[in-house]
């Protein structure tokens, strides 16, 4: 079984770096970190994560429930889309 594909949404990149740390740590793979929106995004199409941990707060003009909003159409789930 191979692990879980975590993306981290997180606008202080030091956060990030170390919650992907733990993660990884903790078994888990972290193939990505986004810092706003747009590459939030653009990680949900490419990398296909598991599950998707975002923090409150986004650099750029799109907020947080927007972005969760938009991702969440976007994953797949058992092949359908939600």
């Amino acid at each position: 079984m191979s692990a879980a594909r975590i993306l981290i949404v997180a606008d202080e990149g030091l956060i990030a770096l170390d919650l992907k740390k733990k993660l990884a740590q903790a078994g888990y793979f972290v193939p990505a970190i986004a810092d706003n929106a747009a590459t939030a995004l653009l990680a949900v199409e490419s990398v296909e994560p598991s599950l998707v941990l975002m923090d409150i707060r986004l650099r750029g003009p799109q907020d947080v429930i927007e972005t969760a909003d938009q991702i969440r159409r976007r994953i797949s789930f058992g092949g359908r889309r939600a």
